[in-house]
């Protein structure tokens, strides 16, 4: 009789390479090492050889279901902290279901079913300005924003948008200046341009009482200036917006152009545009000059310093517009008188009653001004709607109307 042939299963079984990967950066690896149990004979070890703490090993098994655990030296996983992922016998393996392909399995926590949680240090108080929702810890870094600035208090106050070709390039003399107008610093931290340039200040970022700022676009080009993120000035007009970073309000907006009513010299020509003065309203032509030479960056705007006789010597009343007018909280009455002159202002209701009294005494002869912060003389704050501001000097008396908004 021949010889009986014996033919075992796995000869009819494909084998296909399984790639096993667990992280140990948590643990401290002992002994022999970390290695898999289960699959073999003998334990097989397993190699970290980026040394990132993930160690893997690549095992040829056949089609099927197959349990195994993973050893640190002589040390097996719990089941209990394995949970629903743990099998076997005893509770406390893994398994893997091989089919017909090779495979990378994910990398997993020791004792885990899942990748090893990541400390990530940072902010994770969402109302702080530098909050970070990755962030796993907090390392104590949170910022607040500071307080909110309200329009007119920081106003945009020279433009720079067209060089000329004997100054240079735009991408290097580009710039814009702003300027404080109130009797304190402000801090400038976070808030931001969101249109016309893009740029957010950084925190701890101030612009002293009555100082001036300027924010370039090759910071180079003009000394202590900011190098602005991105974004260019438009050489045929623009929008510019500076927002408060904790609720994007408007702290001041220019939407400049090269024509029409708006100088045309600082488009090409070589001067800037500047603000006549910083209490006029920025948002129309007529507040704006073009600037001597290549403009002021960082000083009194060089149309204020040739026209300062002029303001001084001046041989009639104007009283500006209120800016910002429609308004909330403040707003700036600003006037020009021609001598020194006992000065009243009133703010009045549209039924003609007193609201308060913002001036009642001698003034100076020379630019002038006062703030209303929509408040009556009780210190109240007023209700939203329609108000005049009346102003008397000698024998001018002039009115004009002005919004509360809320």
């Amino acid at each position: 009789a021949s010889d009986d042939v014996v033919i075992t299963v796995t000869e009819f079984l494909n084998a296909y390479a399984v790639t096993f990967n667990i992280d140990m950066s948590l643990e401290t690896v002992d002994g022999e090492g970390v290695r898999i149990s289960g699959l073999a004979d003998t334990l097989i070890a397993m190699s970290d050889d980026d040394a990132n703490g993930i160690y893997t090993v690549t095992v040829d098994l056949f089609e099927g279901d197959h349990t195994y655990n993973f050893r640190n030296d002589w040390s097996y996983e719990s089941g209990d902290s394995l949970g629903a992922c743990a099998s076997g016998d005893y509770g406390n393996d893994r398994s893997v279901t091989v089919v017909d392909a090779d495979v990378v399995l994910d990398t997993v926590c020791w004792e885990l079913c899942v990748a090893c949680p990541v400390d990530i240090y940072g902010c994770t108080d969402p109302s702080a300005a530098n909050y970070d929702p990755n962030a796993t810890i907090d390392d104590g870094s949170c910022l607040s924003y500071p307080a909110i600035i309200p329009e007119g208090v920081i106003v945009i106050n020279e433009i720079h948008y067209n060089p000329s070709s004997d100054q240079g390039n735009d991408d290097n003399y580009e710039f814009l200046e702003l300027y404080n107008t109130s009797d304190a610093e402000v801090d400038l931290s976070f808030t931001l341009f969101t249109e016309g340039i893009n740029h957010v200040f950084e925190y701890g970022t101030t612009i002293s009482a009555g100082g001036y700022l300027v924010l370039a676009k090759d910071s180079s080009s003009y000394s202590s200036s900011i190098e602005w993120e991105s974004g260019s000035l438009g050489n045929d007009g623009e929008d510019i917006l500076l927002a408060n970073g904790v609720d994007s309000t408007t702290i001041d907006f220019v939407d400049y152009d090269d024509g029409g009513d708006w100088p045309s010299s600082p488009d090409g020509d070589g001067p800037t545009l500047e603000l006549i003065n910083p209490s006029l309203d920025n948002a129309q032509p007529e507040s704006w000059a073009a600037s001597a030479g290549y403009g002021s960056p960082g000083s009194l705007n060089s149309f204020n310093l040739s026209n300062e006789d002029e303001v001084l010597s001046a041989t009639e009343f104007i009283l500006h517009n209120n800016y910002p007018n429609p308004f909330n909280p403040t707003t700036t009455i600003s006037f020009i008188l021609p001598n020194e002159s006992f000065v009243s202002i009133f703010i009045i209701d549209m039924l003609g009653r007193m609201v308060k009294v913002l001036a009642n005494g001698e003034r100076m002869n020379g630019y002038q001004k006062v703030i209303w912060d929509g408040t009556n003389d009780k210190g109240l704050v007023v209700a939203a709607g329609v108000y005049l501001y009346k102003i008397q000097a000698g024998e001018f008396v002039q009115t004009k109307k002005m919004v509360l908004l809320k």
